[in-house]
């Protein structure tokens, strides 16, 4: 019995041991400031670790990427209309 609970004990423990930490996501903001956090984190929601996880479980890793890569989108679309249609809006 006591082997059988020993066993049991360190084989708990190796799991215990193996628990990945947990992924800090960031935020739409810092996505935005940081352009090579937000291409990293594209990539691991469009192809990489994120990319294949179930639709709820990829949405609370990845919504703060989508939201950002959108907002960047709609600045850009936003300053090439102001360019083509002659500059300063003011």
């Amino acid at each position: 019995m006591k082997k059988k609970l020993m066993a049991l004990s360190i084989t708990l423990a190796a799991c215990a041991c193996q628990q990945e930490a947990p992924v800090q996501v960031p935020t739409t903001q810092e996505l935005m400031a940081d352009h090579n956090l937000l291409t990293d984190w594209e990539h691991k929601c469009n192809e990489g670790e994120f990319a294949h996880l179930p639709a709820d479980q990829k949405q609370n890793f990845c919504f703060t990427t989508f939201e950002a890569a959108r907002v960047n989108a709609a600045k850009a679309a936003g300053e090439a209309s102001v360019k083509a249609f002659g500059g300063n809006t003011q």
